[in-house]
């Protein structure tokens, strides 16, 4: 069960501790005493409610459309070998034997636990499972052919690399939502050719995520001098999008986003800082990236750490002080998930 799963259970205990250690975001609601002062902490009024590229695209393939572009924002900011990315375990589960080989004589394997949680691939699923090392071959010479993370792509180009990019959310989707979906991936047929894997995506799709790559190009340019680490994944097991210099970063690609919505990212954020047991990304702050409506928003991790009233006044706190509180928060988190969730948890 994941961390996002989790959130949306209020009776988790990961939820109720969140909520209760990070009192400052469910504080906010509206209702709720000093909301309105600790939303304009928060910097609510600031998030846009329209988007400035509405979608292209056709509502059931709108979240394809979000992790494409998640793919193609990382390929901005650097070169991520497939090894690296969770489409790799959605395909490697596609095959029977859990093993994926991949560019640079590198062999991908899923672990025997991995396998049993996940079960059988279905039948409709061999034909594309049958492509999967050649799409990824196809995609890793693409990368180094196109150098999309030292320039701008021509329109052709982008083209060419959104859909590998939405073939690989395809294959992401099966490792986050699992084998059974009904995935457009099985649609491919026996026989098939890496032609017909690359011609799933409607043009709708395409076009979207083709206008919304352009808008982000732009948009990271300020964040490309800072370090990255893409898809960083933490001691507790949770991966997330990227991590900017010492910003974790969600990235959102959405219509309309809501205080809720707000409230929901935010104790995401805040769990996976959390999951940083060993500090690996010295995360000091999170961040959330708008795409649609070109708009990121930044909050230092000292703002949650600490009674509201000492944010509400503007308080400042010594280095020393954040750093140790952030540990007591993770130790307290890291026992409770052994506690009260168990620690084989998938996260």
């Amino acid at each position: 069960m994941s961390l996002t799963s989790h959130l949306s259970v209020p009776s988790s205990p990961v939820r109720r501790f969140l909520e209760e250690r990070f009192f400052i975001v469910t504080a906010s609601a509206k209702g709720a005493p000093f909301s309105e002062q600790i939303g304009r902490a928060l910097g609510l009024p600031d998030i846009p409610r329209k988007p400035v590229r509405p979608p292209a695209s056709r509502p059931q393939f709108r979240a394809a459309v979000g992790t494409a572009l998640d793919y193609r924002i990382r390929y901005i900011l650097d070169g991520t070998a497939p090894r690296k990315i969770v489409a790799a375990y959605g395909a490697a589960l596609l095959t029977k034997a859990g093993v994926l080989a991949l560019p640079g004589h590198r062999v991908f394997a899923v672990s025997p636990k991995m396998r049993a949680y996940y079960g059988e691939p279905p039948l409709n699923a061999a034909p594309a499972a049958a492509l999967a090392e050649s799409f990824f071959a196809n995609h890793a010479a693409r990368l180094a052919r196109l150098k999309p993370f030292e320039r701008r792509l021509t329109r052709e180009e982008e083209g060419q690399l959104i859909r590998d990019c939405v073939v690989l959310a395809y294959f992401e989707a099966l490792y986050r939502a699992g084998l059974r979906i009904n995935s457009p991936l099985y649609a491919v047929g026996t026989g098939a050719s890496l032609d017909d894997l690359l011609a799933l995506p409607p043009e709708d799709v395409v076009a979207d995520a083709c206008g919304l790559a352009e808008d982000a190009y732009e948009d990271v340019q300020p964040l490309l001098k800072l370090p990255a680490s893409l898809n960083p994944v933490f001691d507790g097991s949770a991966d997330a999008d990227f991590v900017i210099g010492s910003a974790l970063f969600e990235v959102k690609t959405v219509s309309q986003f809501s205080p809720l919505d707000l409230r929901k990212c935010l104790l995401q954020l805040l769990g996976y800082t959390l999951l940083d047991y060993s500090d690996t990304f010295g995360i000091h702050s999170i961040a959330i990236w708008l795409t649609r409506q070109r708009h990121m928003s930044m909050w230092d991790i000292d703002g949650f750490l600490f009674p509201v009233s000492d944010l509400i006044s503007g308080g400042q706190f010594a280095e020393a002080e954040v750093t140790a509180r952030l540990s007591e928060t993770r130790a307290a988190f890291r026992e409770m998930l052994k506690s009260d969730v168990g620690e084989t948890m998938p996260f």
